[in-house]
């Protein structure tokens, strides 16, 4: 049966491959088959797609046709900070497990690389609370001071708030600004240790651009 599904491209198809990887809500991370080779050459990591698919033999779903819905904006200069949130989400999330919460996380952070330079003091804030944030969705469990930072920014990116109001960035960088109160290289220590316990690791590319000392 033909249905409609919309993720987050969390993989890019390698060369010889027509295979991507989309991060969506009700089914996690699937692999998706996208035959269309022009379609598949426009796809880029972090894009928002939706597509008509039906499932396979194999759990695979293959895509009839695929629509971009959103992108980054590269002007930003940003990219890195994001695909490495992409990359976390990639090699945490199970295959074909529920990851709303997750989805959401990747879907918010995509809207704020729209917004950030009108919040240049803080972002830098921002963007590692989302990393926290994140990493607590895959049951990691942040020291005290961090958790009583944290939980409220997940709580608040868990409501359907639009970041593109004012009053809605002010209150997500207000909040991501506690962080200032504690010891900012105590929490990008924990960042580094949750991610290094995924067997993986080796895999993960984005570690030296977003924590420089790798």
């Amino acid at each position: 049966m033909q249905e409609t599904i919309r993720g987050v491209i969390v993989k890019i198809p390698v060369a010889g491959s027509s295979k991507i990887c989309l991060l969506t809500r009700e089914y996690g991370k699937v692999p998706v088959v996208v035959f269309n080779q022009y379609q598949r050459a426009r796809m880029r990591l972090g894009n928002i797609v939706q597509s008509f698919v039906q499932q396979d033999q194999y759990n695979m779903f293959v895509a009839d046709s695929v629509e971009l819905i959103a992108q980054p904006h590269v002007h930003h200069h940003d990219l890195g900070w994001f695909h490495h949130l992409l990359e976390i989400s990639y090699f945490f999330c199970p295959m074909h497990q529920p990851a709303s919460e997750v989805y959401v996380i990747l879907e918010k952070s995509l809207s704020l690389l729209q917004v950030h330079y009108e919040q240049k003091s803080s972002w830098a804030l921002v963007q590692i609370s989302l990393v926290g944030c994140l990493l607590i969705l895959f049951g990691f469990y942040p020291p005290a001071p961090f958790e009583i930072v944290l939980n409220p920014i997940n709580r608040l990116l868990a409501m359907t708030i639009d970041f593109h109001q004012p009053q809605n960035l002010e209150l997500l960088t207000c909040s991501a600004a506690m962080l200032q109160e504690h010891d900012l290289d105590q929490y990008h220590a924990w960042l580094l240790a949750c991610i290094k316990t995924h067997p993986r690791i080796s895999g993960f590319k984005t570690l030296p651009f977003v924590y420089k000392t790798i």
